[in-house]
């Protein structure tokens, strides 16, 4: 019974809790009445909520503090409805990289050439570059320090388009590869570019970028098995998946490095580093910056610029390291640094400057 009227009460919560600070100590009650008029979350919603709780009571009851689960044989039936995410066009894949955006134009190119997911990408490491002589570089995607892997199939190699060689010299040369990322930031970067471009299509998001990949690899012939070997899944290789899904070691390196040589950007689109006058706010418009280039007078950058650049010099002896206030407001992690310290890095256009603590 309790189980049946926890699942009545969630199903009448509205979208907005969380988002609104003073719905953050409420009880189930409380938010309930709360959500009156304020609409309803969707069943998928509701299923993600349902699990958590069963979760965190299973934990209750193996560490003592619950003699059995009272949610535990109450099913959850309501039918979830599946929101298939949408393949971008080759149009729309060439005005998201034409903008060559400062935070999202490098992970964005990865995530298309190799089919990684956004939290792959944002937790690759320099070590997870692996050199496999003739073949080139490799993309050991496993478990570390900054993130989990979804499944014990994620974990792969994959081998490095010819296309991401050239953004390497601009990427750190040790730790993280992009170590100001994470995928809240990725995602909603994505969603500010969008909006910003006018890109309306339904179920377009950033993990629409492996549907990119997928697609790809289908169009050049690809069997769908070594495709599913390249972007993490476990796929039954024959009828009864015990053939290849035990017996087999996998397809070659070799085998890898022809599909990925044969995925080709979309016409026109060269993997250039970020344009500096690239810049979108989180609002979804251009920033001061790009406004004042475009006019060819000098402006201060606005303050609510949504940014935080690591742009190589001119030499390549170091970074120029800039901030401003939407990095604190969205509680961006900087690493140690002070809200001073980042931006006063030592760097070859910045002699005589303080290094911070």
């Amino acid at each position: 019974d309790d189980g049946r009227t926890f699942l009545d009460l969630i199903e009448r919560l509205s979208p907005l809790i969380g988002k609104v600070q003073e719905t953050r100590r409420m009880e189930v009650e409380q938010l309930v009445a709360w959500s009156e008029r304020r609409g309803r979350i969707k069943v998928r919603t509701q299923k993600r909520i349902w699990s958590q709780v069963n979760h965190f009571l299973d934990w209750a009851v193996y560490d003592g503090h619950l003699e059995q689960n009272p949610f535990r044989t109450v099913k959850f039936d309501r039918k979830v409805k599946a929101a298939p995410y949408a393949v971008p066009t080759d149009a729309k894949v060439r005005k998201l990289l034409a903008i060559r955006d400062e935070m999202l134009h490098r992970p964005l190119l990865f995530c298309l050439l190799t089919g990684m997911r956004a939290g792959e990408a944002a937790g690759l490491l320099r070590s997870d570059l692996v050199w496999k002589g003739n073949l080139g570089t490799f993309i050991h995607v496993r478990p570390n320090a900054l993130r989990e892997l979804k499944t014990d199939a994620a974990e792969r190699l994959v081998p490095m388009h010819s296309a991401l060689e050239t953004l390497l010299p601009a990427l750190p040369k040790d730790g993280p590869l992009f170590p100001e990322l994470n995928v809240n930031r990725i995602t909603k970067r994505f969603a500010d570019l969008r909006k910003a471009l006018k890109i309306e299509r339904p179920g377009l998001v950033f993990h629409s970028t492996r549907k990119w990949f997928i697609t790809r690899c289908e169009r050049t012939g690809v069997p769908e098995h070594f495709t599913a070997s390249l972007i993490g899944h476990k796929s039954a290789r024959s009828e009864n998946g015990i053939t290849y899904g035990i017996y087999s070691a996998g397809i070659s390196d070799e085998q890898k490095r022809s599909i990925v040589d044969q995925i080709r950007l979309p016409e026109g689109v060269s993997p250039l580093a970020p344009s500096p006058t690239s810049k979108i706010s989180r609002s979804g418009r251009r920033s001061a910056s790009t406004t004042a280039t475009r006019r060819g007078k000098r402006r201060k950058t606005s303050p609510r610029a949504f940014r935080v650049s690591a742009t190589p010099t001119t030499t390549g002896r170091g970074w120029r390291n800039t901030c401003f206030a939407g990095a604190f407001r969205d509680n961006i992690d900087l690493g140690g640094f002070g809200r001073r310290g980042i931006c006063r890095r030592r760097t070859p256009r910045a002699r005589g400057r303080s290094t911070a603590a």
